[in-house]
Order: structure tokens, then C-alpha cells, then sequence
């Protein structure tokens, strides 16, 4: 697997828009893929920040030509055709990770198959993550039906506080008869 990142222009190019600033896209091509960055309009100085991810279960690093990642810096037009600025062909290897190409800064990681248990880790994240989520909302349910029950406790509670009195004042009137009585 390839992790590419196109960064940004390293140095400043010579306009080639009639019209306005340069319009800027990079296209990377690694073992026959291609992906294509967005175009950064009217600008000298285009950021990208776009992370593309080549997956090849072959990868070998010892045959250069699987290694191989090309890189095109086009300035976009809307009215024709774009016109290729540079492109340039580098191998990529495991101790590298920052690159100019084609006036382009890119950063590339290798991965190599150790990833497989770098994958079966995120998915073992990825099932407790869905237990845990799981068990946060069973314990919001708890937690709901619990003040649930809280209010119906001091419910109840004022009704009995208000039985209470009642039964209080009562017994209070059952007394001043029973007095008025003698």
C-alpha cells in the first residue's frame, strides 16, 4: 500500500494563463492508477493537502518499475485542453518519505504487509467501538428510566406528605370532638 500526500508547489512557476493566475492540478499515477487532485484556481502558490491511497497487495520493493509513482503538474483551462507542465517518474522506497517531483512536494509512505495486522487491529477497534457504543446507549437508557423513577418517587412522596397532613389534620378534629364530647 501507498500513501501519497500532494502538499504543495515547491517553487514558483512561470505564469502560463493568459487570463489570469495559474490554475493548478496534480496527477499521480502508481502501478497503473491514477487520481487527480482538485484544481486550485487563480493562484501562484496552490495548497493541496490531498491524501491518496494506491492499494497493491504485490508491492515489492526490490522491482523498481512497482515502485514507480509519476507525477503531472497541469495548469487547467476551462475553454481547452490542459496543458501538461512537468512530469517526472521517482521510485519510491520504505527509508523516503518527503519528495519534489515535477515541482510538486509530496510525502509517500510505503506500508508493507505488516499492515494486515495493523488492519485486523483497527477492525478489532472498530467491533468494541461498536460493543462500547452499544453499552453507552443501554446505560442513557438506564440512566432515563432512573430519573424516570426519581420523579415518581417524589411523587409519591408529596402525595404521602400530603396523606399525612390530611390524616394529621384529622386525627386534630377526631380530638377536639372527642374533647367537645366530655
Amino acid at each position: 500500500m501507498l500513501i501519497v500526500k500532494v502538499i504543495s508547489i515547491n517553487s514558483p512557476i512561470k505564469k502560463s494563463d493568459f487570463i489570469s493566475k495559474n490554475d493548478f492540478r496534480v496527477e499521480i499515477e502508481y502501478n497503473k492508477k491514477v487520481y487527480t487532485t482538485n484544481t486550485r484556481w487563480n493562484t501562484e502558490k496552490p495548497q493541496w493537502n490531498e491524501i491518496f491511497i494506491f492499494n497493491n497487495e504485490t508491492i515489492d520493493t526490490t522491482i523498481k518499475i512497482e515502485n514507480t509513482l509519476k507525477v503531472r503538474l497541469y495548469e487547467e483551462n476551462i475553454w481547452s485542453k490542459s496543458n501538461l507542465l512537468e512530469e517526472e517518474s521517482i521510485n519510491i522506497d520504505s527509508n523516503n518519505i518527503n519528495y519534489i517531483v515535477s515541482n510538486v512536494l509530496i510525502e509517500c509512505n510505503l506500508i508493507d504487509r505488516n499492515l494486515n495486522s495493523f488492519l485486523l487491529a483497527h477492525d478489532d477497534c472498530e467491533y468494541y467501538k461498536e460493543k462500547l457504543d452499544n453499552e453507552v446507549e443501554k446505560n442513557n437508557q438506564l440512566n432515563n428510566t432512573i430519573n424516570d423513577l426519581n420523579e415518581y418517587n417524589n411523587e409519591l412522596k408529596t402525595q404521602y406528605d400530603y396523606l399525612n397532613a390530611v390524616i394529621t389534620n384529622f386525627t386534630n378534629e377526631v380530638s377536639k370532638i372527642n374533647k367537645n364530647l366530655k
